[in-house]
């Protein structure tokens, strides 16, 4: 709606250019808007009809002519002014302000100055236009306050809000320490969080017990220092809120002490406990007390069973985990001692000193203790003396008191020692073995016989554990078998060094023997057939039987001296690996054989044979054996067969020869392979007995295995093995 003072606002005041004059001074007239023309020096000429009312002014004339900012105060004065400036120079503005009526109504207004321009342009009167909003303005202000309200409860509710979240995200943060956490002290600082903001007006209180002492854990913030003080010092079982709690077993929110003393107004009004049990015994209590609140309603001793029941759960928890990291601790301590006795074990096996493998392996044990020595004692006549030693520590104990006669009794006991305070074997002892904390003492076994005992002592008491029992006991019963190894291992060594130098002296002898026996034999075979040769003349038939029977035997000898020869030869042969085509062998074999049986008619079948690493003459003389044997036991036969195979395995091949010959008795089958052993008489196949025991020579120099399988008149299977070479 558009209004005279509006018009003033829009442009200087020309409103004879725009409707007639009669209907503009109606209008201006009427309007409840205060237009005020004033002068120059801001004094007031005229106002409308409708604005003296609205302004409350009964009596125009006493307003006339007074200066019009003199009707505004404060900070609304000096913007009056600095309108009315403005105006004079031509340009227009609004302010808002309060202003008393006539009648002394205060009033809110919107004011707009203008300047009246002539019609040269030039400002000669000034004008105002004020509008009342007041009720707009009380409008703003029940607005403002009410938002204020609303802001205000906004902000309650938000901080309500964030107080429930904070609870929230305490219990969920005591939830999660519940299923992770085994810390009972930090369970408990978690669960008074929990409680403090549910009872913000509460003292709250975590309590661990210790015999009969309970010393709290967690406290709420309200607490003063001298509580706090006594509190984590310790209080004593017979206190009234604990002894009452210890009585009943469970929860108790009604104590009886409460009742019967007489309280100030700053003491509790009321207290709710409950106990904390592991195993069945009461181990802690969470307590709460108001001071205020005279009773406990349902939902807060719900809530306090609640996080008392989480504790409780934590609290199991955290044993079982304790048990567990105890057991694993056991298993990695016999982890670490089955380590120790494989990098003993993995050591020592280039030791054969006894008292280095028991340093190595006390310098390995003390490497998995705490701090501490060790030392290994030894029976030296009635007393015993340190023998090795780990550290300083045993130093002075074996030398300037050189002996411990209580050791003795250890020994006699024959089972181990573990001291948590260490006990000394003296009445009398340096003072360096009087600081030993801890000592463990075992015994060394060596063939059933208490060999020396080994010590290891630590520098602070200490509570031994299965796990390091455990370890102590598994090294030195590893260093026993280490140290009987050793022992062994030598014997075995010094055995073997003597069947070393028996059997090169007995191939020494055989050679010499060997070799001396072939002249007086050749000897007696050349002047026998000389002796045969003069009986031509003048025979003597007796006489050239005896001959016949010298010759025969010398022959046989001859025979006996030469397979001596060949399997002193074999054992003296340097074994030289190379390819070896074992088909090109036996088709060798089997030429020169037929060409000295050329009367038999053989089956020969010959499997594809193999290329082998092997040594190419001693292969050739154990095939030669084989082959030779299996003519000559099948040749009985009307007809001979033969057949030669190889068959490869995983660690290598096996060849073998079969004949359909005479075969042998199995229950004899151990003489086989024994010099001068026969299983046939000498007349029936001759030999000298020595052929297989030759071939097992070989065999077992090519790192192979000899075998044999046959019953009697059933032919016959030898073979052996060849591992494989790279």
């Amino acid at each position: 709606m558009t209004s005279s003072s509006d018009d003033l606002s829009q442009r200087s005041v020309q409103l004879g250019d725009l409707l007639p004059v009669a209907l503009i001074n109606t209008l201006v007239e009427d309007s409840p808007r205060c237009i005020t023309v004033l002068n120059l020096d801001a004094q007031v000429l005229s106002m409308n009809t409708g604005g003296q009312r609205t302004m409350e002014i009964n009596d125009f004339t006493a307003y006339q002519h007074r200066r019009w900012p003199d009707f505004w105060t404060g900070e609304d004065r000096l913007k009056a002014q600095a309108a009315l400036d403005r105006a004079r120079h031509g340009d227009r503005s609004t302010f808002e302000g309060q202003m008393a009526t006539f009648n002394g109504t205060l009033k809110w207004w919107e004011v707009q100055v203008a300047p009246i321009m002539d019609q040269q342009g030039v400002a000669g009167e000034l004008v105002a236009v004020s509008t009342d909003i007041t009720a707009r303005k009380q409008a703003e202000q029940a607005l403002n306050a009410l938002n204020a309200e609303l802001e205000r409860q906004v902000q309650d509710r938000v901080r309500q809000l964030n107080t429930t979240a904070q609870a929230h995200q305490a219990f969920m943060a005591f939830t999660e320490a519940v299923g992770i956490q085994t810390d009972v002290a930090v369970l408990a600082k978690e669960a008074v969080k929990i409680l403090q903001h549910h009872f913000p007006n509460a003292s709250i209180g975590y309590y661990s017990r210790e015999h009969e002492v309970w010393t709290a854990l967690a406290w709420s913030d309200d607490l003063s220092s001298e509580a706090v003080q006594v509190i984590t010092a310790g209080v004593s079982s017979d206190h009234p809120v604990i002894a009452e709690v210890l009585a009943a077993r469970e929860a108790v929110f009604d104590y009886t002490y409460l009742k019967a003393v007489v309280r100030s107004p700053a003491s509790y009004q009321a207290v709710g406990s409950v106990p904390v049990t592991l195993g069945g015994e009461v181990c802690g209590l969470l307590s709460v007390g108001f001071r205020t609140t005279p009773v406990w309603s349902e939902q807060d001793q719900q809530l306090l069973r609640a996080v008392t029941r989480g504790l409780n759960l934590a609290l199991e928890r955290s044993a079982y985990l304790q048990r567990l990291e105890t057991q694993n601790a056991e298993l990695a301590a016999q982890a670490r001692a089955l380590e120790s006795v494989a990098r003993l074990s993995a050591e020592l096996a280039l030791l054969t000193d006894r008292r280095t493998l028991i340093r190595r392996a006390l310098e390995l044990v003390l490497s998995v203790l705490p701090e501490g020595e060790g030392a290994f004692y030894e029976r030296a006549g009635p007393v015993w003396r340190v023998a090795v030693q780990s550290g300083d520590g045993f130093h002075a104990f074996g030398e300037s008191v050189g002996h411990a006669p209580s050791l003795g009794h250890l020994s006699d006991q024959r089972e181990p020692l573990f001291q948590h305070a260490w006990h000394p074997f003296l009445k009398r002892i340096p003072e360096q073995v009087a600081s030993v904390g801890a000592c463990a003492t075992l015994p060394l076994l060596l063939n059933g016989e208490v060999s020396g005992l080994f010590i290891v002592s630590l520098s602070q008491k200490h509570d031994w554990s299965t796990a390091e029992r455990t370890m102590l006991i598994t090294t030195v019963r590893s260093l026993e078998l280490v140290i009987e190894g050793a022992i062994g291992a030598a014997h075995l060594t010094r055995e073997r060094q003597l069947l070393a130098l028996t059997t090169a002296e007995l191939e020494s002898f055989v050679y010499s023997a060997s070799h001396d026996l072939r002249t007086p034999v050749r000897h007696v075979m050349s002047f026998a057939e000389l002796a045969r040769r003069a009986l031509i003349t003048t025979p003597n038939e007796k006489a050239s039987h005896y001959i016949e029977v010298m010759q025969q035997a010398a022959s046989e000898m001859s025979g006996m001296i030469d397979a001596m020869l060949l399997l002193s030869r074999v054992g003296r042969h340097t074994v030289v690996l190379r390819a070896v085509d074992l088909e090109q062998v036996v088709t060798q074999i089997r030429w020169h054989l037929m060409a000295a049986v050329p009367h038999l008619s053989i089956d020969w079948q010959v499997a594809a044979l193999p290329t082998v690493i092997s040594d190419l003459s001693l292969l050739q003389q154990a095939m030669t054996q084989l082959l030779d044997n299996a003519v000559k036991f099948s040749s009985t036969q009307a007809a001979p067969h033969i057949q030669v195979w190889a068959e490869e395995n995983d660690t290598g091949w096996t060849v073998f020869v079969r004949d359909n010959g005479v075969g042998f008795d199995p229950t004899y089958q151990h003489k086989l392979f024994g010099v001068f052993q026969r299983l046939h008489r000498e007349k029936h196949f001759g030999g000298a007995g020595v052929g297989l025991a030759t071939v097992r020579r070989i065999v077992i120099k090519l790192g192979g295995e000899v075998f044999a399988d046959s019953q009697v008149n059933q032919g016959a299977t030898f073979g052996f093995t060849l591992p494989v070479h790279s």
